[in-house]
């Protein structure tokens, strides 16, 4: 081994002890420990492991078929698609899975492999680009270590975030190089990346374009066809290999109506909220603390960085200093406009990031900005302003830009944008949102941080040998010793709460009897989470011991949950026992599970005696202490079966006209003829109405209410009644709790409630909500009316 590769190798292994240091007291459960606090507090770990763990099992058995195709929430299929897939991290993660069948062993040691790369990949950008090793260790630790990422030491995919470094040193190098091979390692890593977190390849692809974009217009690469050429390879490689995997998560996406809304971003005050865990700051700083929204920096990391940007502020004062034959009026105008523009974009950032600015003297305010677009304006006319300067007097004369503070530039360009971006719908991120395929399946844009922490790490490298330029090598050590000291005791969070958790021989005795099982079977574990406050991580344990038999399971745990699920939570509550086992039928359950330790003790008997009563539909196959299996029956299906909408006509929707109690004004939209628009009550409650006049007598049978979209948006309950004259009103349909065909949800895009009624002549319907849901919404997308 050479001397370059023995000391990259020391450098590579200095970040595998920091991330043993600051991951501490993993090192010492690293086969069985995840971050958590209880084994129902594991969920996102686990549901990880749980990935990682059907992956290598597909891969060790060369099993293909149904890669995606996870064993949760059946009869869904590609369910680990509603998650980050971690195919790379699961290659990478396989040598260990076969050599130990462990997945917690496999999880961790990927998990802190994550943290060790990301902060020697930004070593190494940061070394290629200031020359300067101690330097570029305090890089690396600021953007591996930072409070961003230990805030999210339960997500590996978040962690995982080497690949971004390693691809911009591979772009640094193919522009300074124009050789293939730096090209294709941009490739590699950046299809590395962006595998391995989808949020984080839809940054990456923004913030590379961007990157490109300025080099080939400062190197003026734009008119080499060669160029383009090696460019449109690395798209075709790109899209060639992470295309396939788009595709399906738009396919599934499409099917399932899967569109998340903008719910987490930052504000500014997130810039000042560490994590709890937080040695230094989690208790002085934790009630700014929102939503994933711990992105403090750190105050070493701030000022190294503010004297990277300042680095950048002289040099190009030093390109124009120079000039002759400028009026010095000119040099005080431009620099006044200069001041402006950062007074005017501090006013812009601070509206965006927290809604507005109020500057006070006295008690008195002098200043108070909430509407953005002004400023706005004012920020534009001002840049129109200093472009006009610079024309006209020409300070373009000076000397050109050296690569270093092109450099500079870009990597503060991208803090700025990064930091905007944070803000979600309040920034730039909502023209992503509205216009960009992708971003609308992803909700937290404050994960844009991890560009924020790449680029301040940057500029801290620049900042930290700014710092140290001048010094004797041996001050240069201590200072930069003593300043990765700082950020280390800045960012520490240990004891990071870890959890053991019970290895396969500690599995209950129940997983064990199923894995004795060789055919498929299909299992329901009771009781379910309660559907109206989300999924309880409780589910993702259930994933983690169906790793012994993978068998397929109704339950689930994951980043979206299919509204099948959901409803069958809600039927479980809510309905009858005999309902619930019957649609358990329809879906082909086998075995349910119910784990009586995690019921109430008082709800033991009523539980046992309602099993008593359904000896026709189910029958006790074993025990296991608290946990008892029960095979549900087979029986022939219901013979009577819902009316098909398909032999009948729908009815025209001229002259049609729509009001409701609740969102009058709304009532129009479920008649517009778009699936894009609806009426809704907000939360149930009885006595809510919606109404349709028909303009004329027309002959009806059934109506049809489309609530696809948003899949549990229908009425706990209904009547439906019409008339004639709006006066006189007879109830044509009825039902206490209503029962969606359980396989409708399997395919939520097409749900609707069908009311069928004696076929009748009538001009009003109306149907009234008997039932209350305070979550979901009663939703009409569009009203359909059948003769």
């Amino acid at each position: 081994m050479n001397a370059p590769a023995r000391r990259n190798l020391g450098f590579f292994l200095l970040f595998v002890a920091l991330a043993l240091l600051l991951t501490y007291p993993l090192v010492l459960h690293v086969g069985s420990a995840l971050r958590g606090t209880d084994l129902n507090g594991l969920g996102d770990p686990l549901l990880n492991t749980w990935i990682l763990a059907w992956n290598d099992h597909k891969l060790a058995h060369l099993d293909f078929s149904g890669f995606f195709d996870g064993n949760i929430f059946h009869p869904q299929l590609r369910t680990i698609l509603y998650s980050e897939h971690l195919l790379p991290l699961a290659l990478m993660a396989l040598p260990i899975y076969l050599l130990t069948g462990n997945p917690i062993l496999a999880y961790n040691l990927i998990f802190l492999l994550g943290f060790a790369l990301s902060g020697f990949g930004m070593f190494c950008l940061a070394r290629h680009l200031t020359k300067s090793p101690a330097a570029s260790v305090a890089s690396g630790i600021i953007y591996a270590f930072s409070p961003f990422m230990m805030s999210h030491t339960y997500q590996i995919q978040v962690v995982s975030a080497w690949g971004i470094p390693f691809a911009f040193l591979s772009l640094h190098k193919f522009f300074e190089e124009n050789r293939l091979k730096p090209l294709l390692l941009f490739a590699l890593f950046y299809i590395i990346q962006s595998l391995s977190n989808g949020y984080y390849a839809l940054y990456l692809t923004v913030f590379a374009a961007l990157w490109i974009l300025f080099q080939t217009i400062v190197q003026k690469k734009y008119p080499d066809p060669r160029f383009w050429a090696k460019i449109f390879l690395f798209g075709a490689l790109a899209a060639a290999v992470t295309g396939p995997f788009y595709y399906l998560y738009a396919r599934v996406h499409s099917e399932m109506g899967f569109i998340r809304g903008m719910d987490f971003y930052a504000g500014l005050k997130s810039y000042i909220a560490a994590p709890m865990i937080n040695r230094l700051y989690g208790r002085l700083l934790a009630r700014f603390i929102r939503p994933e929204g711990e992105l403090f920096p750190g105050l070493v990391a701030a000022v190294l960085g503010a004297l990277g940007i300042l680095a950048l502020v002289r040099a190009r004062k030093g390109r124009i200093a120079g000039l002759d034959g400028i009026p010095r009026l000119a040099f005080f105008v431009r620099r006044a406009v200069n001041y402006l523009i950062l007074a005017t974009s501090v006013v812009v950032i601070s509206i965006m990031g927290e809604g507005g600015l109020t500057i006070k003297i006295g008690g008195k305010s002098i200043l108070t900005a909430h509407n953005i677009r002004r400023p706005l304006n004012l920020l534009l006319i001002l840049f129109l302003v200093r472009a006009a300067l610079d024309l006209a007097f020409r300070f373009s004369r000076g000397r050109p830009a050296r690569q270093e503070e092109r450099n500079l530039q870009v990597y503060a360009g991208i803090l700025l944008l990064a930091v905007l971006f944070t803000f979600g719908p309040n920034g730039p991120y909502k023209y992503l949102y509205d216009h960009v395929p992708g971003f609308q399946a992803v909700r937290v844009a404050s994960r844009f941080d991890v560009f924020v922490m790449f680029a301040l790490a940057v500029l801290a490298a620049f900042g930290l040998r700014t710092l140290i330029a001048r010094l004797r090598p041996a001050g240069k050590r201590v200072i930069a010793t003593l300043a990765c000291l700082a950020i280390g005791a800045e960012y520490l969070c240990i004891p990071v709460p870890f959890h053991v958790a019970p290895g396969k021989d500690m599995f209950p005795d129940v997983y064990k009897w199923l894995a004795s099982i060789p055919k498929p079977v299909v299992l329901a574990e009771l009781p379910f989470p309660p559907y109206d406050q989300g999924s309880a991580s409780i589910e993702a344990a259930r994933m983690y011991f169906s790793t012994l038999h993978w068998k397929r399971l109704v339950n689930g745990y994951s980043g979206w949950f299919p509204p099948l699920y959901t409803e069958v939570c809600r039927r479980s509550a809510q309905l009858p026992l005999d309902q619930l086992i019957k649609d358990f039928r329809t879906l082909g359950v086998d075995y349910v599970l119910f784990h009586f330790d995690e019921l109430r003790e008082r709800d033991w008997p009523d539980l046992s005696d309602r099993l008593l009563s359904l000896g026709d539909d189910i029958k006790l196959a074993r025990q296991f202490g608290y946990d008892y299996v029960f095979e549900v029956l087979p029986k022939p299906p219901d013979p009577v079966q819902e009316p098909s909408l398909a032999v009948l006509k729908k009815i025209p929707r001229t002259g049609w006209t729509a009001s409701a109690s609740v969102g009058d004004d709304r009532a129009k939209l479920a008649i517009d003829g778009s699936r894009e628009t609806r009426w809704d009550s907000g939360p149930q409650n009885p006595g809510d109405t919606f109404e349709i006049d028909l303009g004329k007598p027309t002959v009806s049978s059934c109506v049809s209410l489309i609530f696809g979209p948003s899949g549990l948006d229908f009425p706990r309950g209904y009547r439906l009644e019409v008339s004639s004259d709006k006066l006189h009103w007879t109830e044509a349909a009825r039902a206490e709790q209503t029962i969606v065909p359980i396989l409708r949800f399997a395919k939520p895009k097409e749900l609707a409630l069908n009311i069928f009624y004696p076929r009748r002549e009538t001009r009003y319907i109306r149907v009234t909500n008997l039932g209350t849901d305070h979550k979901f919404y009663w939703s009409i997308y569009e009203a359909e009316i059948y003769e």
